[in-house]
Parts: structure tokens; sequence; C-alpha cells
């Protein structure tokens, strides 16, 4: 049903470009990763976010 995957998936990406904005106006920082990537290499995310946590800190 290619009309409901579009939609579905159109309404998914606005859906979280309104969560991410609302989480960085609270100062957060998004990271978004396929949990399915995540469970297959984790310490690749391990990594990834403490590279992340380690470049803002440098930032301040």
């Amino acid at each position: 049903n290619r009309d409901y995957w579009i939609h579905k998936i159109e309404y998914n990406m606005k859906h979280d470009q309104e969560v991410n904005k609302l989480l960085k106006d609270q100062g957060w920082y998004v990271l978004r990763f396929w949990s399915k990537n995540v469970l297959k290499n984790p310490d690749y995310y391990v990594q990834l976010i403490l590279w992340h946590i380690k470049s803002k800190k440098e930032d301040k």
C-alpha cells in the first residue's frame, strides 16, 4: 500500500523534526540511531556517544 507508507514516513519525519526542535530548545543534544544497528554493534555506538559528549564538553 504505497500511499499508506508514503504518508506514514512523511508524518514520522515531520514528527521527528518537531521532537528534535523541542528537545534542542530545552537544551538537549539529540542523537538518533536505529535500534537494530545498535544491537548489532553496541560498542561502536557507545564510543560514538562518548565522542559526542566529549566534543560538547570541549565546545564549552
